[in-house]
C-alpha cells in the first residue's frame, strides 16, 4: 500500500486515536486484507508519518505542500493495529529523495532528517497465519 493507507477511510483515520470505533474500522480492514494474504506474506505499507516540522510552523511542507498531515499516523500506530490484526516481526524505514541515492539513503534515511522532509516511511510486517 504505497501512500494509500489513510485513504482506506479518511474519516476514520483522521479520528483513529480519539474514537474507539474508527480504531475498529481499521482492526477489521486488517483482518480482512490478513484474511486475503498467505501465512508468511508480507504487507508494506508507505506512507508519511503524522509529525513533521512544517505543520508545527503552521506551513505547507515545500517538498509535498499537499500533504493533509491529519490524515496520517506514526508508524507505531500501524504497527500496534496491524499486530492486533495477526501481523508480526514490523521493521521501518525511513525513505528519502531516490534521486540521492545511496549517499541520500545514508545521510537522511532516519527517523530524525525524516522530520524536517517529508516524514515518509516504509513498513514491511508478516502475516502470521
Amino acid at each position: 500500500m504505497y501512500d494509500s493507507i489513510n485513504h482506506l477511510d479518511e474519516t476514520s483515520c483522521i479520528k483513529l486515536l480519539e474514537q474507539e470505533e474508527c480504531r475498529q474500522t481499521y482492526l477489521k480492514l486488517f483482518l480482512k486484507l490478513r484474511s486475503m494474504m498467505s501465512k508468511g506474506a508480507d504487507v508494506i505499507i508507505c506512507d508519511c508519518s503524522r509529525y513533521n516540522l512544517y505543520p508545527l510552523l503552521k506551513i505547507k511542507n515545500p517538498i509535498d505542500p499537499g500533504i493533509e498531515w491529519e490524515k496520517h499516523h506514526k508508524p507505531d500506530t500501524w504497527i500496534e493495529l496491524l499486530r492486533e490484526a495477526g501481523f508480526s516481526n514490523p521493521i521501518v524505514r525511513w525513505t528519502t529523495f531516490n534521486p540521492l541515492g545511496y549517499v541520500g539513503k545514508f545521510l537522511l534515511g532516519n527517523k530524525f532528517c525524516s522530520y524536517f522532509l517529508t516524514s515518509h516511511f516504509r513498513l514491511t510486517m508478516k502475516c502470521k497465519d
